[in-house]
């Protein structure tokens, strides 16, 4: 299978033979992501116009019964998909100018939708608030956002307004030229008063978590450097309170780098595991983004 953008061509296997032409191609375009949300209806109607050949030759008959071998060519267009406007939960903004919006993004608040029908996320809210920002960025569904915050992580986001400053943000996080700050409440004690993480990230299969790998001498799999700083705020006898300082941005390092270390971040049940249960747990893990600072 090849193609994208409504230029799709697909060989007929032989599981497939004697399928009817707009249920074969149906199925091929439906595994694509530009042609996901795309109707069974809507491929029967592009055959009818035209718009679909089988070796080499236009079929304008949805009913055909294919054969093993024969290739199918569909130039059907992926839906024209928006996001939708929304001010749902409406952040608290932080500081504006003609280049930048920064919001304090609230705990549960989504970055931005995985369905194209999702609401209540800040792209949303951008959309609605800043309706110029739609086109600012690389992806119709985060437009302006260069960075992200888990959904029960609270705090500092920071969104382009301009191609200009999507560029420059965009140079700024990668180049790790920003400092960020974070707040955590700890279940249970760090070793020292201050100090620094250093495992190295990697995927868990299967799942959202991230591995902490305290012997990457000895792992097999790959790994992303990740590096994070903290010191101890405040000790209560079951809590630390701390302020960390990730060097790097890698997907849930603080989290995972914490729990590795023997304190995880309260009320994080996908990485605190069986200490998260029993009362007195907070219904999210307590990590908030306090602070942001770089230079354009």
């Amino acid at each position: 299978m090849e193609g994208a953008r409504g230029n799709v061509r697909a060989s007929v296997e032989r599981r497939h033979s004697n399928e009817r032409l707009d249920g074969f191609l149906a199925s091929v375009l439906k595994g694509m992501d530009e042609f996901s949300s795309l109707s069974r209806e809507k491929v029967k109607k592009g055959v009818l116009e035209g718009l679909v050949s089988v070796n080499g030759v236009r079929e304008s008959d949805p009913r055909r019964k294919l054969r093993f071998g024969d290739v199918v060519e569909s130039e059907i267009l992926p839906d024209q998909r928006m996001l939708t406007p929304d001010i749902g939960m409406d952040p608290e903004v932080l500081f504006e100018n003609e280049h930048i919006v920064v919001i304090d993004k609230p705990a549960s608040m989504k970055m931005h939708p995985v369905a194209w029908d999702e609401t209540g996320t800040v792209a949303n809210w951008i959309l609605a608030k800043y309706p110029e920002i739609s086109g600012v960025g690389e992806d119709q569904l985060r437009p302006g956002i260069v960075h992200r915050l888990d959904r029960n992580t609270s705090g500092v986001v920071v969104i382009a307004r301009t191609k200009e400053s999507f560029a420059a943000l965009k140079e700024v996080f990668q180049n790790h030229l920003i400092e960020k700050v974070y707040n955590a409440l700890l279940l249970g004690h760090t070793p020292a008063l201050s100090g620094s993480i250093s495992f190295p990230l990697a995927e868990k299969r299967g799942t959202l978590r991230r591995i902490a790998v305290k012997f990457p001498e000895t792992f097999l799999g790959d790994m992303r450097e990740a590096l994070t700083d903290y010191r101890l705020s405040t000790r209560f006898a079951d809590h630390d309170l701390v302020s960390v300082f990730p060097k790097t941005g890698r997907t849930h390092q603080i989290r995972a780098h914490f729990a590795a270390l023997g304190c995880p971040v309260a009320g994080d049940y996908l990485y605190g595991g069986k200490r998260m249960k029993g009362s007195g747990i907070p219904p999210r893990h307590l990590l908030h983004a306090s602070r942001l600072s770089f230079s354009l």
